[in-house]
């Protein structure tokens, strides 16, 4: 999410994909957390820290950590 005008687009796609549904409430959550929540913060930089390792030559896997905090994560703190 270093670089806005790609991670927030991403972001709401994928939020959008994942739950069609909620995706305005959703959206509305991480701008006002984004920047509070430690739980949250926590799942960025793990997804951070997966995507420096994608990217090292020989290494394979799916950097993904602020989703799945999102699917696994604290489950109860997205119901809005």
């Amino acid at each position: 999410m270093a670089d806005m005008s790609i991670g927030v687009p991403i972001t709401y796609q994928v939020i959008r994909n994942l739950w069609p549904e909620h995706v305005n409430a959703y959206m509305d959550f991480l701008v006002k957390n984004i920047g509070s929540d430690e739980l949250m913060n926590v799942g960025m930089m793990h997804g951070g820290q997966q995507y420096l390792d994608y990217r090292k030559p020989g290494r394979s896997g799916v950097p993904m950590g602020l989703a799945r905090f999102m699917i696994e994560g604290d489950k109860g703190r997205f119901d809005i």
